[in-house]
């Protein structure tokens, strides 16, 4: 039960509200390319995408796709773009259905794909991207032991000089919204199972060198757009 509702009726108001959406939209000529270049989640990911200097010839695997909009701020930097997700989380029912549908509308269907695959069993050879990253979904996989071995697996994939690549906000608070931010999350995370607190950094490079990678590159960076707090960017080379 979630707010008193069942998972089947949290389904139904979220497809009633979806439709409604698309009723607002169509009347007021906005497109879904408009509302994710205004929202703020859209322009968080396209700068931090362009942080992580994508080149046009990458094969990119977009692992803890969620509701693609990492995959869709990486299409506009390269040409094919892998979301892997299992989707399988809390209110998440029929979201690769969603995914596909948002593809479409964005007109990127030729330039992506998805796979609803674990990121401990990534269902690809190795070394068949020339870039692997997770933004933002880390914390989703459960616990530590999940997270090194879909790192693990990040590596597997990724072509010798290639590289892996791993953005996950930092529980540091620089303002009154982003402390209400931490305070808020802390709760979901008692309440809700489904994700683990924000992992510090010293947490992140202990996993990272547990699955055999060597941080190249570590940033830590804040983008104005939400209350999310901080942003810790490590950007790894295969060897």
């Amino acid at each position: 039960m979630l707010y008193g509702l069942s998972m089947d009726e949290l389904g139904s108001v979220i497809k009633r509200y979806e439709e409604l959406l698309d009723e607002l939209m169509t009347e007021h000529g906005v497109t879904w390319w408009d509302a994710y270049i205004h929202s703020d989640v859209g322009k968080e990911r396209l700068e931090l995408v362009n942080d992580l200097s994508v080149m046009p010839g990458d094969s990119v695997l977009d692992v803890g796709c969620g509701k693609e909009y990492t995959t869709v701020a990486l299409a506009q930097h390269t040409e094919y773009v892998t979301g892997l997700d299992m989707m399988n989380g809390y209110g998440r029912k029929g979201w690769w259905h969603n995914y596909w549908l948002v593809m479409q509308a964005l007109g990127l269907q030729r330039e992506t794909s998805g796979s609803r695959s674990s990121a401990t069993e990534i269902p690809f050879r190795d070394g068949g991207f020339s870039l692997s990253a997770s933004c933002h979904a880390l914390r989703t996989f459960g616990d530590r032991r999940i997270i090194v071995d879909s790192l693990r697996e990040m590596k597997r994939v990724t072509i010798d000089g290639g590289r892996v690549v791993v953005a996950e906000n930092i529980p540091v608070a620089r303002s009154k919204p982003q402390e209400a931010h931490l305070a808020m999350f802390e709760l979901r995370t008692q309440l809700i199972q489904s994700e683990i607190p924000y992992l510090v950094e010293e947490q992140l490079e202990e996993m990272f060198l547990e699955a055999g990678l060597t941080p190249s590159r570590i940033e830590i960076k804040e983008y104005p757009y939400s209350a999310t707090p901080p942003g810790y960017i490590s950007l790894i080379s295969r060897r």
